[in-house]
């Protein structure tokens, strides 16, 4: 009689053991699924966004490797005008963060404007003097005025020195749909903490993608469409 009361002790512990180890692998899968749904691999809007911003920086890459100045800036800046979709002007600026010259002719110049009055750009001007490196801003709002969005890439001398920027400004609306997110039934992105973008109501499904950007970090909340994305033609 001991004996059969023994094994059914040894077999009810056993049990017991086999289901702590089965919801502990549950936790274990649960954690996983709430990680891949943070950052999707393969994320077809991640890739769209780092795909289109690395193209930008690419052709402004070329002209900053041939030290453009105020006299040869726009010269030099016509194959980003015919290469980038979606682009809307460029300038000029100088080590000291004033524009000496714009693309495209304006009725009221910004040749003369000094970036250091813009409190949004002050953490990007602190990060460009002590490391010179391509960046990228959030989309920018005006009232009256579609919303663009701003690409700086720093023109350096042979000693690496900081010599003037090339700045590029898009249409948001070109960026939005060339990365298929208008597409989205719902979206929000959110750069630096700040929300730049918004359509409708995400909802509590809706995939999560964080995409490393050139001195930025956009979280991008979306609801994808019910039918898959649509490739945009060239």
């Amino acid at each position: 009689m001991k004996s059969v009361v023994l094994i059914a002790v040894a077999l009810a512990i056993q049990l017991q053991a086999a289901e702590k180890v089965a919801k502990e692998d549950q936790s274990v899968e649960k954690a996983k699924v709430n990680k891949e749904a943070v950052v999707p691999v393969g994320d077809p809007i991640g890739e769209a966004v780092k795909a289109y911003f690395t193209a930008i920086f690419d052709e402004m890459g070329k002209v900053a490797a041939k030290k453009p100045t105020k006299d040869t800036f726009r010269e030099l800046m016509k194959p980003v005008e015919e290469n980038v979709a979606g682009f809307t002007d460029g300038s000029f600026i100088d080590n000291k963060y004033v524009i000496q010259e714009s693309y495209k002719d304006h009725f009221i110049s910004p040749v003369g404007y000094d970036l250091h009055k813009q409190d949004e750009l002050k953490d990007f001007l602190v990060m460009m003097d002590e490391k010179p490196e391509p960046q990228l801003s959030e989309p920018a709002h005006i009232p009256f005025y579609p919303s663009f969005t701003s690409l700086r890439y720093p023109v350096l001398n042979d000693k690496g020195e900081l010599t003037g920027i090339i700045s590029v400004l898009i249409r948001t609306k070109h960026f939005i749909e060339t990365t298929m997110l208008d597409q989205c039934r719902a979206y929000t992105i959110t750069c630096r903490g700040t929300l730049a973008e918004k359509k409708r109501r995400v909802s509590d499904e809706a995939k999560k993608v964080t995409v490393q950007l050139p001195s930025t970090e956009w979280v991008i909340v979306y609801d994808p469409p019910k039918d898959g994305f649509v490739k945009p033609k060239e």
